[in-house]
């Protein structure tokens, strides 16, 4: 939501809570470094298995519609990524592994196809992203909500304790903080991210296109018993997307 309309929102809920004599605690919850692909056409762009796709983080692909060229908005992924890398877009619904790699292009090959709309998510599960942590946006809204009144704060895409820490220089320490974890990296930090978070939050949809479906379950209650073994709380997000159908 735009500032104006959390503002809003946050008045309408600490009215309501006061007319009804109960105690409601408000969560924002920050739009992290999500990568998109740009506009699309009207009716999508369909990806065919065995296809080789062209992806560019260049700016000037962005506003275009009818293209050969997908944009993708992380200027760094070029470097981030490597051959052989997967990549999975709209939730996970299609699938690729990266050829090459020239200049700000990426070649990938569709092993899993389906139609692409404009500003779906892109997922590299085995990359680590240069724009981890907090972004410029998060930090404006972070510090937002923190003037507006918040009790809770999620922060996405965590994929270090360093991203929490950054959260907790703006929040303070009366704001609790959630530790969103949605990545691959963060199962490999979780010790060190519960230390310095107040919760975590397991966004199931996220985790299963990051690592087989079949392991989230059990990654799931893994990490729930961690929680509980540093005292922190744990909540599970339990949307259901395609990619877990």
């Amino acid at each position: 939501c735009t500032h104006a309309e959390y503002a809003e929102r946050v008045k309408a809920i600490r009215e309501a809570a006061k007319d009804l004599g109960k105690e409601v605690f408000i969560l924002a919850d920050l739009q992290g470094p999500r990568i998109r692909v740009g506009k699309m056409p009207k009716n999508g762009r369909h990806l065919v298995e065995g296809e080789e796709v062209h992806f560019s983080t260049d700016e000037k692909f962005q506003s275009l519609e009818d293209r050969k060229v997908i944009y993708i908005d992380d200027p760094h992924l070029h470097t981030d990524i490597t051959v052989g890398d997967p990549m999975y877009l709209s939730s996970g619904e299609m699938a690729l592994e990266v050829e090459r790699i020239e200049k700000d292009s990426v070649f990938a090959r569709v092993t899993r196809g389906g139609t692409l709309f404009s500003r779906k998510g892109v997922n590299v599960p085995n990359t680590k992203l240069t724009i981890s942590g907090l972004t410029e946006k998060d930090v404006k809204d972070l510090k937002y909500v923190v003037k507006e009144g918040v009790d809770y704060v999620a922060v996405s895409f965590v994929q270090c304790a360093e991203d929490v820490l950054k959260a907790r220089e703006i929040a303070g320490d009366k704001i609790k903080i959630i530790a969103k974890i949605e990545t691959n990296f963060a199962l490999e930090e979780i010790d060190s991210i519960l230390q310095v978070s107040d919760a975590i939050m397991i966004a199931r949809g996220d985790l299963g296109i990051e690592i087989p479906i079949e392991k989230v379950p059990y990654v799931q209650k893994s990490l729930i018993r961690q929680a509980g073994e540093h005292g922190k709380g744990a909540i599970v997000a339990t949307q259901m997307l395609m990619s877990m159908t």
